[in-house]
């Protein structure tokens, strides 16, 4: 008898359960002024064949723009940068003890400044300011679309002040704070669900969606990067290459850095290495012999390396949709 009526309890809480319920899924997206989409909506209108690999696309005009001065580009008053702790380049507050450690440039720095940022892959490469009510913030973004870049979501989403952007540009091939590849103001942006609730590591990454200008999309002057979904990527060579903070200050300028090495480690989702980074390149890609995009640098690790979140099957569904968005 009681077995039935626990049967008939159990049986009525199920009824009870609201029938259109979401279900959460940490890669579900958030847009621009907190648009949900679902995981397992957007997932549905990825082809199958871009979740392996995808081609990158040549400038569709190879003609440079005026060359310019960062300084003459002022269409907005730029804010004070973020401080951030100045080891992990990640916000000060919140409690990456789990994880995250004070390292960033590992023994001899191997970092070299990019001569040419004019030719492939470093066209390519952009350096992202954004700002939202306080604070700037300067990251590295990578052309993956005819108007989109890929960053990390730390860039766009403060989760200290639980706050967006609301202004932003980025400036393809920058050297020595000048360009000719075009600057292109921030429309709107993907960040994944997981990183805005939990905050994790393997869900810091973004998709931002740019304004053209003056009459050009960003990969018309730059073209766009390959991307391969990865499994494993230990012992492989990768490249990072960004805008590093520590070496720009320095100079004085802005301009590009690189270096390469071997992933040394990594877990599932997360790859590591000893390549030295800075505050800056976050949202630096990981590129492989290729040049094409297989992870995406964030940060620095209780392990004594660097690293970031690999292109797996999950985040290259959520690339490929957002490179069609």
């Amino acid at each position: 008898m009681k077995k039935l009526v626990l049967f008939f309890v159990s049986l009525l809480s199920l009824l009870l359960l609201p029938i259109n319920a979401k279900s959460y899924s940490p890669y579900d997206i958030i847009s621009k002024g907190g648009v949900e989409i679902p995981f397992s909506e957007y997932k549905t209108k990825v082809d199958k064949k871009d979740l392996s690999h995808q081609e990158g696309t040549p400038p569709i005009t190879a003609t440079t723009l005026k060359e310019s001065d960062i300084a003459d580009f002022t269409p907005s008053k730029l804010k004070p940068e973020k401080i951030y702790d100045k080891n992990t380049f990640l916000p000060l507050k919140n409690d990456y003890s789990n994880t995250i450690k004070p390292f960033a440039v590992i023994g001899g720095d191997g970092r070299k400044k990019v001569s040419n940022t004019l030719v492939s892959p470093y066209n390519k490469i952009a350096y992202f300011y954004g700002e939202n009510s306080k604070y700037g913030y300067s990251c590295t973004a990578n052309v993956i679309a005819k108007n989109k870049i890929l960053t990390n979501a730390h860039c766009v989403y403060d989760s200290d002040r639980k706050e967006y952007i609301k202004y932003g540009f980025a400036i393809p091939g920058m050297k020595d704070s000048h360009y000719s590849l075009g600057a292109y103001e921030v429309e709107d942006y993907l960040i994944p669900g997981g990183y805005i609730k939990e905050g994790k590591s393997i869900y810091d990454y973004a998709i931002i969606k740019l304004k053209s200008t003056p009459g050009y999309n960003i990969a018309d002057k730059t073209g766009s990067f390959g991307i391969s979904q990865v499994s494993k990527l230990k012992g492989s060579t990768i490249s990072i290459t960004g805008y590093p903070g520590d070496l720009n200050t320095k100079e004085g300028k802005i301009s590009q850095y690189t270096m390469s090495g071997k992933v040394t480690s990594e877990s599932s989702d997360l790859a590591f290495y000893k390549i030295d980074t800075a505050g800056g390149q976050s949202g630096s890609a990981m590129l492989n012999t290729k040049n094409r995009i297989v992870g995406v640098h964030n940060a620095a690790y209780s392990s004594g390396e660097n690293g970031g979140p690999k292109m797996t099957s999950a985040v290259m569904t959520f690339v490929s949709y957002g490179k069609g968005w």
